[in-house]
């Protein structure tokens, strides 16, 4: 058995001994202790457990005591389960430092295996347990009935993946994993921690304990008795963290020009905790940022890309076993010489091209001759938008600003594309399997096409031999054409899902919508609206023609248009569609929208309660009597 430690006897054999910090190099829990930190568990007034005599005070700054030395610098300093005292006397002499194991089981303190000058001394003076002063077994309460040793308090979390595992407050209360159903409470007594469930609504309570010991701010929790045993066993890791700030520095650096394909590194300096370090990068405009994908596991890389241009880059660091965030600095914005949209579709051309691009605007009021684009039957979508405000794109000679081939889909989004005034084309032409999709805020405008013969006709766009149109949304206004002035479909399909078609004129016939021919000639109204588009001659349909096509209407609004001469559309036994007259009363000639010689079928319920089919010498309009969702049916005599 040890000799019991006297303070003030020892003191007098060391009085010439003082004590310096050590700091050691190598992180080992959450607290920095790689750097000299202090553990939390270990900061206190550490007594015999036998006399209640204190025999060594260590402080959070590595100052402290033992027992009674007098006479110079006493400093304490952690690496891993190592405790380092070093001695420095004052007015100079030979410094020493001497490091033994240390260990907290049950919220008392074994230190043993001192190594150093004053190793002898150091293994035969210290009890073989030290407790803090006045806490018992640990701070915040005597474990014999309950209380909390105040290195218990806190929350857990797994070591590796920073996710809680329990929470143990000072008043016993506190959570495990996903438990419901009950109240949980939490005592000690000793070197064994219980967890009681009390259910709620009554019934039996349930306790279960195990062995808890703390070392080097590590929880290890092991061999639980009781009915929650088997699930505590599995769900509970080898060791948890109680989590702490995480404090630091990252940094981003790059070498050269920040532009596309330029190589971001992150780098961290004095973080917290042990835990493996997420980076999740961010792009924006400070203080707005997005994340860019997920965080990931040491990815302290980042290569700037296309969707980089124009925003500034930075990162944010969290770490396994910590709370909180770093983020860094930014850097940028990221810029690139401003390209014409030509260019960009030349580069497609050379090599393979991507399934997808996304083309920007290179200047504001930026011209462009007309483009096919084709690439061999290769699948591309090229996503066409504009990079400010403002950035409108215009034909610069006649032909069709875009010719979209087979496996190619161009999607317009958010630009304005503008044709000329006098052309010989629509301003896009869709053919042979090519797609067209026009979305949010593209708008297809200013074009007149001055070409006759059906095959060339259209101002806005023009869809044939199996080319596909579908309208998201945007606009298509102000463009003229000999037949339809905002759109010919002729051998393809036109699907219309939102959006506007206004204010386009076509010569002859169809001044919104020509959809014209037999045979694969399908144009599905979903929604959207026709409105105040004019057809100056022949069968007029102000809005829409139909002809030896298939026109289907579930949703949306034609209305308001100027059919000018839609009194022939009468003598052929056509439908006129108007939404300006009430049941039973007839519109003016002027106001007719649809001229139709086709296949009309309305399907489900159309936007306008008022709406007003008008049969005239013939029901064609009726092939299956498909007319009971509108409001009325009038025959003409």
């Amino acid at each position: 058995m040890k000799p019991m430690f006297r303070p003030r006897l020892f003191a007098v054999a060391t009085a010439s001994l003082t004590l310096a910090v050590l700091f050691a190099g190598c992180p080992t829990d959450g607290n920095g202790n790689g750097a000299g930190g202090i553990p939390a568990a270990l900061v206190g007034i550490w007594v015999d457990t036998v006399t209640g005599i204190e025999i060594l005070r260590i402080n959070a700054d590595g100052s402290g005591s033992f027992g009674e030395i007098t006479g110079g610098e006493l400093r304490w300093s952690v690496d891993g389960n190592r405790l380092t005292l070093t001695v420095v006397p004052d007015g100079g002499g030979h410094t020493t430092s001497n490091t033994g194991n240390w260990v907290i089981v049950g919220g008392r303190l074994r230190l043993s295996g001192w190594e150093g000058p004053m190793a002898m001394v150091l293994n035969m003076m210290i009890p073989d347990e030290l407790e803090r002063q006045g806490g018992g077994a640990g701070e915040g309460g005597d474990n014999g009935t309950g209380g909390i040793p105040a290195a218990l308090v806190g929350i857990w979390v797994d070591t590796v993946t920073g996710i809680e595992i329990l929470r143990i407050n000072a008043d016993g209360s506190g959570s495990v994993g996903a438990v419901t159903g009950g109240e949980i409470r939490w005592s000690v007594a000793g070197s064994r921690l219980t967890l009681t469930l009390v259910p709620d609504g009554g019934g039996p309570s349930t306790s279960t304990s195990g062995y808890w010991v703390i070392v080097s701010d590590r929880l290890w929790l092991s061999n639980w008795v009781g009915p929650m045993a088997p699930m505590l066993n599995t769900i509970i890791p080898e060791e948890l963290v109680n989590p702490l700030p995480l404090e630091g520095a990252v940094e981003i650096t790059y070498t050269g020009t920040l532009a596309i394909d330029t190589f971001i590194t992150a780098t961290t300096a004095n973080l917290t905790g042990g835990g493996a370090v997420y980076f999740q990068w961010q792009r924006g405009t400070y203080p707005n940022f997005t994340n860019i994908g997920a965080p990931t596991v040491n990815g302290n890389t980042h290569t700037v890309t296309n969707a980089d241009v124009d925003h500034h880059i930075r990162v944010v660091v969290t770490r396994a076993g910590t709370t909180g965030q770093i983020e860094s600095g930014y850097v940028g914005p990221v810029n690139v010489p401003r390209r014409l949209v030509a260019d960009q579709i030349a580069d497609l051309r050379t090599g393979v091209p991507p399934a997808e691009v996304t083309i920007t605007t290179g200047i504001v009021g930026e011209l462009i001759a007309p483009q096919v684009l084709a690439f061999g039957g290769k699948q591309i979508t090229i996503t066409l938008t504009r990079r400010e405000p403002g950035d409108t794109l215009y034909l610069a000679s006649p032909g069709a600003m875009f010719t979209v081939g087979n496996g190619v889909t161009l999607i317009l989004e958010d630009i304005e594309i503008r044709g000329l005034a006098s052309n010989t084309n629509a301003l896009v032409a869709v053919q042979n399997g090519g797609t067209l999709i026009m979305d949010t805020g593209a708008r297809i405008a200013g074009n007149t096409n001055t070409r006759q013969g059906l095959a060339n006709q259209g101002g806005g766009v023009r869809i044939y031999n199996g080319g596909i149109f579908t309208m998201e949304d945007g606009e298509i206004s102000g463009n003229i054409a000999i037949e339809g002035g905002g759109v010919l479909n002729n051998s393809g399909t036109f699907t219309m899902h939102r959006g506007e078609i206004s204010g386009n004129v076509a010569q002859n016939i169809g001044g919104g919508v020509a959809n014209w021919g037999a045979g694969n000639t399908f144009f599905n109204m979903r929604g959207g609206t026709i409105s105040a588009n004019a057809a100056l001659a022949g069968a007029g349909g102000g809005g829409v023609v139909n002809i030896s096509a298939i026109f289907r209407i579930s949703d949306g609004l034609i209305l308001g248009t100027d059919a000018l001469t839609g009194a022939n559309t009468a003598s052929t036994g056509a439908a006129l569609l108007h939404a300006s007259a009430g049941p039973g009363a007839m519109a003016p000639v002027s106001q007719f929208g649809l001229f139709n010689n086709g296949d009309f079928t309305p399907i489900g319920n159309l936007s306008s309660t008022s709406m007003t089919i008008e049969v005239v010498n013939g029901d064609r309009i009726m092939p299956s009597g498909a007319l009971e969702s509108l409001s009325r049916l009038l025959p003409v005599e």
